[in-house]
């Protein structure tokens, strides 16, 4: 077996971005493969396949993106401050012109999970998980008195997590920050 000569989270690093940017349809193998900077042979070498390189990049993303974006929420000092600037953070990411909008397992979902049991399995992986960290967060709030605690925390934890996948979806469409922020201070009062 030879020796592979790419870093292999570098390489998933930009397949996520590929993938994160086109979807998966719209990606063509040349255009993997020119992105990710290797070739063919060592991309089915590696990964089997477009889709399993897909799936590989699912997890990677929900690994190096989604853990670390919700770490804060589990460590801030303020739960509901936490859980502010997260949304907050999403909204000054649509003005960066070097992220890209929206969220890649809504994406996924959307484009695929209807049709890929395995794409469905990993996406409901990565909610589930989102909903998880709200869920604690929510629940440290209301035990500190900064949250509603007549409301039921998983209850809170479904509206955050609906609202952070619409969130994304509707800044792709070219929505305004101010438009933006009116929905998040809006939603948020769930936590009042």
């Amino acid at each position: 077996m030879r020796q592979k000569q790419f870093d292999e989270k570098e390489v998933l690093f930009k397949a996520v971005l590929t993938f994160w940017s086109q979807g998966y349809k719209a990606t063509s193998l040349n255009t993997l493969l020119a992105e990710m900077g290797i070739r063919k042979q060592s991309l089915y070498d590696t990964f089997e396949s477009k889709h399993e390189l897909f799936m590989a990049a699912l997890k990677y993303y929900h690994k190096n993106v989604l853990e670390n974006n919700l770490e804060p929420l589990l460590t801030a000092p303020s739960p509901r401050k936490a859980i502010e600037e997260y949304f907050n953070q999403r909204i000054r990411d649509v003005d960066d012109p070097c992220i890209i909008n929206g969220c890649l397992v809504t994406n996924s979902l959307t484009e695929l999970g209807e049709h890929h049991a395995d794409v469905q399995q990993q996406t409901r992986k990565s909610l589930e998980y989102i909903e998880s960290v709200f869920h604690r967060t929510v629940k440290r709030g209301q035990e500190m008195g900064e949250i509603n605690s007549d409301l039921d925390a998983g209850h809170i934890a479904m509206v955050l997590l609906n609202n952070a996948q619409g969130l994304f979806v509707v800044s792709r469409s070219g929505v305004s920050v101010e438009k933006l922020s009116i929905i998040v201070s809006s939603f948020l009062k769930v936590l009042d």
